[in-house]
């Protein structure tokens, strides 16, 4: 009985794992930051978890994504307004409507 209880819960906590793996599929984590050499401006996303923040002239947007990889997309929304940008991931860098975004360290 004991033994068999053991293995029910190994076989839990393998389940758990897996599911929360796949759920992080799908996210961020970190800090990306882009500057535009035209107008010396830097642009950050800092993603965890579902939530985003936009900083644009070091003035912070809160808002929340969904990353959808196969279709090289990400859906952001800042205060109710929901937009769609073009999406993909290569090393340390994001590109968001092919602008890189870097990932700090």
């Amino acid at each position: 009985m004991k033994k068999r209880l053991i293995k029910l819960i190994a076989l839990l906590f393998a389940i758990i794992m897996l599911g929360a793996s796949l759920a992080a599929c799908n996210r961020l984590s970190g800090i990306y930051t882009s500057v535009d050499s035209e107008v010396g401006t830097s642009y950050e996303f800092h993603f965890f978890g579902g939530k985003v923040t936009m900083y644009y002239l070091n003035y912070p947007y809160d808002g929340e994504y969904e990353l959808d990889k196969k279709a090289g997309k990400i859906y952001m929304t800042f205060l109710r307004d929901r937009v769609e940008k073009t999406f993909s991931m290569s090393g340390n860098s994001i590109f968001i409507d092919d602008i890189e975004y870097v990932k700090e360290k």
